[in-house]
């Protein structure tokens, strides 16, 4: 499977023989391509090494047309943000979640790919989505939605999560659902 955007094209082809997410890895950058991991508040949660993607790419477009036809370009320093938190490891970039989806709990960032995979190592899971519910106050907390297998419950998940994880990156709230609804092309579309 290749990974890219309309503005840069191809990044990287997945270096996993069956086209599996491992960990979160797409492979090494495309001939063409360079990568840099530039830091940010968001990224800070998600782990030593993790920040904001950037791509520079012969294949990059040069921008966007406005109304009047002008062009605006995709990037004023060369370097195209993809919005997506990542690291890279041995010359591989590992995608750690998208900039946009950093849940907010009281100050403190909350990566959701983080969750997931530890929600995922308990047995009886099928399908997890970690994402932000808006509660009443205006504040945000993190949601779990999760497909289960017979005999695992929600109280399962919220037990493995006090056991593994800092308080403030605990779900708040697990909806249980048959599955997770999927795009056209298999994503998650949640």
């Amino acid at each position: 499977p290749l990974y890219g955007t309309t503005e840069t094209g191809g990044i990287s082809v997945a270096t996993a023989a069956d086209g599996r997410d491992v960990d979160g890895r797409v492979g090494p950058p495309m001939r063409g391509v360079e990568v840099q991991v530039r830091p940010c508040d968001a990224a800070l949660a998600a782990g030593p090494g993790v920040g904001k993607l950037f791509v520079r790419s012969t294949s990059m477009m040069a921008g966007y047309l406005d109304d009047q036809g002008h062009l605006t370009p995709v990037a004023a320093d060369g370097w195209f943000g993809t919005g997506d938190l990542a690291q890279i490891a041995d010359g591989t970039v590992h995608l750690r979640g998208r900039d946009s989806e950093v849940i907010n709990v009281a100050g403190m960032k909350v990566v959701p790919c983080e969750i997931e995979e530890v929600i995922r190592e308990l047995s009886g899971v099928r399908e997890v989505r970690v994402y932000a519910q808006t509660h009443h106050s205006g504040s945000q907390v993190v949601k779990a939605a999760v497909a289960l297998d017979a005999g695992t419950s929600e109280d399962d998940i919220y037990a493995h999560c006090q056991r593994q994880l800092v308080y403030y990156k605990r779900p708040q709230l697990v909806v249980r659902v048959d599955a997770l609804p999927r795009t056209p092309a298999g994503k998650i579309d949640a």
